[in-house]
């Protein structure tokens, strides 16, 4: 019996699926890729994503015109197919007024979530 959470590498895509279905059997948002496993006595009680998502973190003013805006999410998928990228990940305030519009440009919404940054020293 293990006192203390145990964490490891996933190391497949079995044991990815398998993690998501836990998280979703305990009401969590699953969209994420999992790439460190939390077990604690044996039971999967969580996991880690470590960037393998790109995330991209853009600002354009509330009042451009709706092609502008299409335009500009154009631009990334352009950018990030350039780079390699399958899929990204963005943000948007809550009261953004392009989240009801985000769908349009062919975004899904992965949930709600405080993203919080931290310096490591």
């Amino acid at each position: 019996m293990s006192f203390i959470p145990q964490v490891s590498r996933v190391s497949s895509q079995e044991e990815a699926v398998q993690i998501l279905m836990s998280a979703k059997a305990d009401g969590c948002m699953t969209n994420g890729y999992p790439t460190h496993h939390i077990r604690k006595n044996g039971e999967t009680v969580g996991y880690w994503s470590f960037a393998t998502i790109p995330l991209v973190i853009a600002w354009h003013k509330n009042d451009l015109k709706a092609r502008d805006s299409a335009y500009l999410f154009d631009m990334i998928d352009i950018v990030a197919a350039e780079r390699g990228m399958k899929e990204y990940m963005t943000t948007l305030c809550p009261d953004s007024p392009y989240r009801p519009l985000m769908p349009k440009f062919g975004f899904s919404e992965f949930g709600n979530a405080v993203l919080f940054a931290k310096e490591v020293k």
